[in-house]
């Protein structure tokens, strides 16, 4: 049985001495990353980095499509937004720990701890915020589009080959306000298309920690909304 986020320390299974680590820094070819992935399942992640000497993260990924691809989407939690703000945040991290079930780690600069789980079709992040103040967090689509439908942000992403990928989101609380990045500044809208779609969700409730579900799919919406249903208590249990 896989575990999920215990902080107890348990007898170790087969899978905890894994290491996916191993091949992440390569001298002639492209390296291994660090996956995140059950076995025979649709959803895998890994950290966007060139390989494990690098000092940042491109944002957190919500699905890899390929071996060597980039992520589908990329999803940027912070506490205030830059002045500059662009598509996908760049992060500075610490305290990193991957599985093959899931993820964590620390983005230095915001001080957002983040815990990830996943499952075969669906995934869990939580964020554990410094304050409990307002929170953002920023969607980005390289090329397809994103909407908010009142209940969760819907996505796709053409990724090549007449292919297209497909995300429902669903954030534990509804946002207080929802804006399209058009340029560097944000405009009030609930829907965004083209090259690099963005969407930020604010957030303003009493507690630090803030959790969000989504699933995934290659057929439309309807079935990533579906998948995460089907799998959100598989989830709960892991995070």
């Amino acid at each position: 049985m896989l575990k999920g986020f215990s902080q107890t320390q348990g007898p170790k299974e087969y899978v905890d001495y894994v290491n996916p680590y191993m091949g992440n820094i390569s001298h002639l070819l492209v390296p291994t990353y660090p996956t995140v992935h059950l076995p025979n399942s649709m959803l895998r992640v890994y950290p966007e980095r060139a390989d494990f000497t690098s000092d940042r993260l491109f944002g957190l990924p919500l699905i890899v499509t390929s071996h060597r691809g980039k992520s589908a989407f990329n999803l940027s939690p912070m506490i205030k937004l830059p002045s500059d703000l662009k598509p996908v945040q760049l992060y500075s991290y610490d305290q990193e720990e991957i599985n093959p079930y899931s993820y964590s780690v620390q983005l230095d600069q915001e001080d957002i701890k983040v815990d990830y789980a996943v499952s075969h079709q669906s995934g869990m992040y939580t964020f554990t915020f410094p304050t409990k103040s307002n929170k953002y967090l920023q969607f980005n689509s390289h090329e397809g589009k994103l909407q908010w439908d009142g209940q969760g942000l819907s996505g796709s992403q053409d990724i090549g080959n007449g292919t297209r990928v497909y995300i429902y989101a669903v954030p534990e609380s509804k946002p207080v306000a929802v804006s399209g990045l058009k340029g560097s500044k944000l405009e009030k809208s609930t829907e965004v298309a083209g090259k690099n779609a963005c969407i930020v969700l604010q957030f303003d409730q009493s507690g630090s920690a803030l959790r969000m579900k989504y699933g995934i799919s290659f057929i439309d919406v309807a079935q990533a909304k579906a998948n995460l249903k089907r799998e959100i208590r598989i989830l709960t249990k892991r995070n």
